[in-house]
């Protein structure tokens, strides 16, 4: 049973937001990594905080939103996915 069907009686709006790289500190582990894979992974667009947090709010203010997934990309833009129980 999924978390929307538990919670919807009570008026509990479980949604999902996944963001894709995004410029924090929460990053990879860098001291795990070579040099190499550093440089990749720099080299990969980051989004800003920001748009990560756009997406937070709209689930957030919009009470029709139940059982939403928000992926937000800097590559692909803001969408939601359709996903099944």
């Amino acid at each position: 049973m999924s978390a929307q069907a538990v919670f919807r009686d009570k008026g509990i709006h479980v949604n999902c937001i996944c963001p894709g790289r995004t410029d924090t500190e929460m990053d990879f582990p860098r001291h795990r990594l070579r040099k190499e894979e550093i440089e990749a992974q720099d080299s990969l667009p980051k989004q800003p905080v920001s748009d990560v947090a756009k997406g937070v709010v709209e689930l957030a203010e919009d009470d029709a939103k139940i059982g939403e997934v928000l992926v937000v990309c800097i590559t692909d833009g803001t969408k939601y996915k359709q996903y099944t129980s």
